[in-house]
């Protein structure tokens, strides 16, 4: 199916496309995955979970992965992380300069320009300390992949398959230091992304704004230690709490922002 999730037709239509993965699981005996979900595709399913028949766990291939896998599995069943039917595929150029030439975005084109569903694709990352790319898909769509993707932005590439913990997938953060006069969402959205608060608060309003991967529209809703906050453009970052504070007695935070 399809995970573009715009309007509330579309939102009714993934809730019950889940609740037949769920009993398909659940009636049938053996785990049921979905494809990779996006930020408020995980949203729903996390509002909705509570009323799945079965057990159901999300993994998108590592820790702190964005884009994630449903899995729905009978009650009493052991699922290890390599039951997820997920790919992981490295991207290397031809050349050095071939390398410094595409991006996460490049990337993502290319494969959509084979024509695969978005839900097939998870996290695209770049490694730190090669500057190659990897990205995740899913199983039954990888070989095709490895055929097929030749070039990313006129720059010849060569795919490889490999298995995920060889990959050790990571992400990298930012770390930066915010002040705020209160732990209210939009005052941390605010510091964090720099920008106004009025700004801050519309992008919580228009649902742009994830807290623990739910869609959240209260402005005032209290931040805890260690959430994670995604905003649907801008990324997505942790909030740790110090004992600090500045002279005009404002909570000095840490945040650490996904690269």
């Amino acid at each position: 199916m399809q995970n573009s999730v715009s309007s509330k037709k579309e939102e009714d239509i993934f809730i019950r496309h889940l609740m037949d993965l769920s009993n398909r699981a659940y009636n049938r005996g053996f785990p049921v995955f979905s494809d990779f979900m996006g930020l408020k595709e995980i949203s729903i399913f996390l509002k909705n979970s509570p009323s799945f028949p079965s057990d159901h766990r999300l993994y998108g291939g590592y820790d702190d992965a964005e884009r994630l896998m449903a899995c729905f599995f009978p009650k009493d069943t052991e699922i290890s992380e390599d039951d997820y039917p997920i790919s992981c595929i490295g991207i290397t150029g031809v050349s050095a300069k071939a390398d410094a030439d595409f991006g996460h975005r490049d990337i993502l084109g290319s494969l959509m320009g084979l024509s695969i569903k978005r839900g097939m694709i998870g996290d695209i990352i770049k490694d730190g300390n090669t500057d190659d790319y990897y990205f995740l898909c899913v199983d039954n769509i990888s070989d095709f992949i490895l055929n097929e993707l030749t070039s990313i932005k006129r720059s010849n590439v060569i795919l490889k398959k490999t298995r995920l913990k060889e990959a050790a997938l990571k992400r990298e953060f930012k770390e930066k230091q915010i002040t705020v006069s209160s732990l209210r969402l939009d005052s941390i959205v605010s510091a964090v992304l720099n920008i106004s608060r009025g700004n801050s608060s519309d992008l919580i309003s228009s649902g742009k704004v994830f807290l623990n991967g739910e869609e959240t529209l209260n402005n005032s809703k209290q931040i805890k230690d260690s959430d994670i906050i995604s905003v649907r453009g801008w990324g997505k970052f942790k909030v740790t709490q110090t004992e600090r504070k500045t002279r005009k007695d404002r909570s000095v935070l840490n945040a650490y922002i996904y690269k």
